[in-house]
């Protein structure tokens, strides 16, 4: 058994301070000191144990986080995460991999951040990496998918006029379009763009007006006009080829719209009186025009019950025949849908009853050979609906649906067939009693009229009073949507924000502003 060298010190020290060769001891003093110093050599014979040492302090990483790709679009994505909490409070900085590349370091005061220049349709992962002052990181993944680039814009067109207005849209041969509409009270205004929203060129004509006109493409990749009591033929860029305008009063017709024939000529639907408004004769009928390819009148007919009818829409059919969209009054005022051969001989009519005042605007062919019309109904509050109904080709009715019930008023001004199967209509909705406030408004319906899905296109700061109106509505060829409207103001118009308002969207209404 080893005696560590500090026991034996001690043995030395006893034995000079007790020595038995200086000192007397009695017997007992004897035995005492021998089993003390047995104690001393064996009893503490073993070495102490080693003290324990402290561990050593560890610094440990961030805490784990989360992170959500918040936005895509097809050349961008927006990715957030929540903070990552450090064990010690020490700063953290954030950096951002895609597809294992660093794109960003260094953040510490935000907590998102926005991945540009990417391509559209692809696949991307990455993780945001979280790091102390002690280099230990945490990294958390993530991953998105870029989408289909779509054409998108939101213009303003020349004609500095409050009461500006885009009413009318057709295509041009280029995948443009032109633009017909309003401008300096009610001149006829025309813009060409592109497709990219660039303006080509802009016209404006002395025409009378009140709040229609409808433009269409002809068979010269020329352009139709019609408006109140006049028919334009223009140029693809714009310069009046003829026109015809009507020897009022002599011929009080109003025009509404219009539509290439097979023969170069033109069928024009609209409101007249076939004895004359000034003989005494109020009910009003449903008029149909028919022009050669120089705008002379060949022939006109008129439509219409015993009490007043109004003509608004003309659309040909899958057999060569045209269909005629009015209403007329019985009770209360109804659609009316008149179907004619080629000589304007009516082959059926029908009208199409509801339980409110009902103001039919436009209709338009489907893929089934049926029909779908825009119309909004008006109660006896003077509060208004869109109302869509969709027609077979005989005429009847396949279904007959009332929207947006949740507002004080809303509108349908135009519809047009989706590339899959649905609808979408444009029109406004009022978003308040007591301000002058509303919404354009796009609504997209699946193929049985049920609600698909919304969009309101409003602003978004406390202006006293907007009116924002969509006119008419087109599917582009990207399924995305183009929409002629309008932005005004009664008291204070912003600048440089109002007036002659076109837009293009995606397929889901979203569009660049």
């Amino acid at each position: 058994m080893e005696i560590s060298k500090a026991k034996m010190q001690q043995v030395f020290k006893y034995f000079d301070e007790n020595s038995l060769l200086t000192k007397t001891f009695s017997q007992k003093n004897i035995v005492t000191s021998v089993f003390s110093l047995t104690l001393m050599l064996f009893g503490c014979s073993k070495t102490d144990p080693p003290q324990d040492k402290p561990d050593p302090v560890i610094n440990k990483p961030p805490g784990s986080f989360t992170v959500t790709v918040s936005k895509v679009s097809y050349n961008y994505a927006m990715i957030e995460w929540s903070a990552s909490n450090d064990p010690e409070n020490d700063n953290i900085m954030y950096s951002i991999y895609l597809n294992d590349k660093k794109i960003a370091d260094s953040i510490t005061n935000i907590l998102s951040y926005k991945i540009e220049n990417l391509t559209p349709e692809n696949q991307y992962t990455g993780y945001v990496n979280a790091t102390d002052s002690k280099s230990n990181s945490i990294k958390e993944p993530f991953a998105l998918s870029t989408t289909k680039y779509y054409i998108r814009f939101s213009e303003i067109y020349g004609f500095d006029d409050l009461f500006t207005r885009g009413v009318s849209i057709a295509e041009s041969e280029d995948k443009g379009f032109v633009i017909a509409g309003f401008c300096n009270g009610w001149d006829l205004a025309l813009v060409r763009i592109d497709s990219l929203g660039r303006e080509i060129w802009e016209k404006s004509y002395q025409y009378i007006h009140r709040s229609h006109v409808e433009i269409k493409k002809t068979i010269d990749n020329g352009y139709i006009i019609v408006g109140f009591r006049y028919v334009l033929k223009i140029s693809g860029d714009g310069n009046k080829v003829w026109d015809f305008v009507t020897d009022f009063p002599e011929n009080d017709t109003e025009y509404n719209s219009i539509i290439p024939t097979d023969d170069n000529g033109y069928m024009v639907v609209g409101t007249g009186y076939e004895n004359g408004f000034e003989n005494g004769n109020e009910n009003s009928q449903v008029t149909l025009t028919k022009l050669d390819s120089d705008g002379k009148p060949e022939w006109v007919k008129y439509y219409g019950k015993p009490l007043r009818s109004l003509g608004f829409s003309i659309e040909k059919t899958s057999d060569n025949n045209y269909i005629l969209l009015g209403s007329s009054e019985t009770t209360n005022m109804h659609i009316f849908i008149i179907k004619v051969d080629e000589n304007g001989q009516s082959i059926w009519s029908k009208i199409i009853t509801g339980g409110m005042f009902s103001f039919p605007n436009q209709i338009k062919l489907t893929q089934d050979k049926g029909f779908i019309i825009s119309s909004f109904s008006m109660s006896s509050m003077n509060e208004t609906w869109p109302r869509i109904v969709k027609i077979d080709e005989e005429g009847n009715t396949v279904w007959d649906n009332y929207y947006l019930h949740d507002y004080i008023s809303s509108l349908s001004n135009a519809i047009c067939q989706t590339s899959d199967g649905g609808y979408a209509f444009t029109g406004s909705v009022e978003l308040a009693v007591s301000s002058s406030k509303s919404a354009c408004l796009l609504v997209k319906l699946k193929p049985d009229g049920t609600l698909d899905w919304e969009k309101q296109y409003k602003r978004d700061d406390e202006v006293e009073d907007f009116w924002y109106v969509g006119y008419d509505i087109v599917q582009t060829k990207d399924n995305g949507f183009i929409i002629s409207a309008e932005k005004s103001w009664i008291y204070n118009p912003p600048d440089n924000n109002w007036g002659f308002w076109v837009f293009k969207t995606d397929p889901y209404g979203e569009y660049v502003d």
